[in-house]
């Protein structure tokens, strides 16, 4: 099983945010680390999107089994009681992430306090921030 933690940053009054992506093994080891630049008109479209790039980056790797964690209990909330408690402004995307998950032979969605996320949050919020302005 790979643990996915993602997070993300949103710059006020912009059209773009980061998503940060941190793989883990089942022992805790980093298997991978990413900061990904994405569009998004308001706070919670990053979070959504980081979601997303975060099941893309373990299906490109191949995993088959992933739980994924993540700090936001709206983006998490929709994946696992429905999209009917979906904001519209993430609705397509957690289409998207449902139909990523899907590829997966097991993967499942879980919230985690913001204190236990620390290490991704940081990644979507400065790492390679010099590298991408």
């Amino acid at each position: 099983m790979i643990k996915v933690n993602v997070d993300a940053s949103w710059k006020l009054r912009s059209t773009e945010g980061y998503v940060g992506i941190v793989i883990r093994d089942s022992q805790g080891r980093c298997k991978s680390m990413e900061r990904k630049k994405v569009r998004a008109s308001n706070a919670l479209m990053p979070e959504a999107k980081a979601v997303f790039q975060g099941c893309l980056s373990a299906r490109q790797r191949n995993y088959p089994c992933l739980i994924v964690e993540f700090d936001s209990k709206q983006v998490i909330s929709a994946l696992n009681e429905g999209k009917g408690n979906c904001s519209w402004e993430i609705f397509p995307i957690v289409n998207h992430i449902i139909d990523v998950g899907k590829s997966f032979q097991n993967c499942k969605w879980s919230w985690v306090p913001r204190s236990a996320n620390e290490a991704t949050n940081f990644v979507a919020t400065y790492v390679g921030m010099e590298m991408s302005e």
